[in-house]
């Protein structure tokens, strides 16, 4: 750290003008760092954009594992982009039918080094007053009312594997394939981002990110859902819009370009529906 010469090169591509402030941010960081001259310092993976400590995300993957072998790819160059920590939670439904032993084989091959932790959920959901058969939605959501309940338990439970230590949380679906990547370094604290498309009246409900405190807002809208239905038609995109307004969050929305790849026909939905 006595090197003038290697801090002041480090500080100079690491954005700062300033070499003092540069050598104090070295000391607060929390990464080792080899200098030219073979010494050891550590320090956090500064950005040349001002110089900020690398910010962590969590990509929060929840359901089904439908079409991950042929979108993998396409989610790692959209999804964990940029110059950032990322790490991978899901919670994926027990159904070994869709999510065969040999696709749970390479989501855990895929993201071997970014996996904190894996849950299986079983599916079962609270009950409403008067039961499922009496919510009220849309033709389509009427055939599977459930599944948007299991959605949200799935998210819900995603989210509580997560602890408060990441800047930004990233929400999604399995099946979704991107057209624009997810630019992190532009994100604020305080705002829920939705990219647009398919919002059916409401916000789309496939995916989401933000800061952590607002992700738990969207990642807990199952815990409000018993309260939710007696106001509010089970269709999912106007339930996730309702539910945001009634918590005053913040919206922002932006343009992946995502779809739904492969696409389920409704005839599909209903077959797989578990009564």
């Amino acid at each position: 750290m006595d090197n003038p010469k290697t801090l002041a090169k480090f500080a100079k591509r690491d954005g700062y003008t300033n070499v003092e402030k540069y050598k104090q941010d070295v000391l607060k960081a929390q990464k080792t760092l080899t200098l030219p001259d073979g010494k050891k310092i550590t320090r956090g993976v500064v950005k040349a954009a001002g110089g900020v400590a690398s910010k962590k995300v969590a990509i929060v993957f929840s359901g089904r594992l439908s079409g991950f072998k042929e979108n993998l790819e396409n989610i790692k160059e959209n999804l964990f982009t940029g110059d950032f920590e990322f790490d991978v939670y899901a919670t994926f439904s027990d159904e070994p039918k869709v999510n065969t032993p040999e696709l749970i084989k390479l989501f855990k091959t895929t993201f071997s080094k970014q996996i904190k932790k894996i849950t299986f959920s079983d599916g079962v959901v609270f009950t409403p007053e008067g039961g499922w058969e009496n919510v009220k939605g849309n033709q389509a959501m009427k055939a599977i009312p459930k599944n948007v309940a299991r959605m949200w338990f799935n998210r819900t439970q995603a989210f509580s594997l997560v602890p408060n230590k990441y800047d930004f949380v990233l929400s999604t679906r399995i099946d979704l394939v991107y057209k624009n990547p997810v630019n992190y370094s532009k994100l604020k604290t305080g705002i829920l981002y939705i990219p647009t498309k398919a919002d059916y009246g409401g916000y789309q409900d496939k995916m989401s990110y933000g800061d952590y405190n607002t992700m738990k807002i969207y990642m807990t809208l199952y815990d409000k859902m018993p309260m939710l239905l007696k106001k509010y038609k089970i269709n999912p995109e106007t339930l996730l819009k309702n539910y945001l307004n009634l918590e005053k969050v913040k919206i922002v929305r932006t343009d992946l370009g995502q779809v739904i790849s492969p696409k389920v026909p409704q005839k599909q939905k209903i077959a797989n529906y578990i009564q």
